[in-house]
């Protein structure tokens, strides 16, 4: 019966989106590493030669671009559960949860990201680079739970009576 409330795809689907927003914002960072980099040495003239923004605006682009990925990741969960027709609950459901990741910090906190900060600066001392390499592998592990999310959406429409 597919329109019936599912807790593991809906838990599969949030950790999906979880892992997108986070690779796709370190991929974000990743490519505006030399700016973050000169807020970080609080080097003003490096900044003012790289960019015409302000450190709040530049801090402020990387919310809104996070905002659009979360959009972006639960509108790729609500056509997979329109397409395989799963209970509409359930897109809802993964999108209120995923919308409390900001309140509670789980995004732009500082725990999840100190803890792969350090497993990427492993790869390279290069702030650009170890962001890059943890973008990739979140953004990968959030394929392979979009790709168990497929999975676990055909065997529902293969078992209906």
């Amino acid at each position: 019966m597919p329109n019936k409330l599912r807790p593991k795809l809906i838990l599969i689907d949030v950790s999906f989106v979880f892992f997108l927003i986070t690779g796709m914002k370190r991929l974000y960072l990743a490519s505006q590493s030399e700016i973050y980099d000169a807020m970080i040495q609080e080097d003003s003239k490096k900044l003012e030669s790289l960019t015409d923004s302000t450190a709040g605006e530049v801090i402020f682009d990387v919310y809104n671009w996070t905002l659009a990925f979360l959009a972006i990741a639960v509108l790729i969960v609500g056509l997979i559960n329109w397409r395989y027709k799963t209970s509409i609950v359930n897109s809802i459901l993964t999108l209120i949860i995923a919308f409390l990741f900001f309140p509670l910090g789980l995004i732009n906190g500082a725990f999840i990201p100190d803890l792969f900060n350090s497993f990427c600066y492993f790869f390279s001392d290069e702030m650009g680079m170890a962001f890059m390499i943890g973008g990739l592998i979140l953004c990968g592990i959030a394929l392979m739970l979009l790709s168990f999310s497929l999975d676990i959406n055909r065997q529902i429409i293969h078992s209906k009576p």
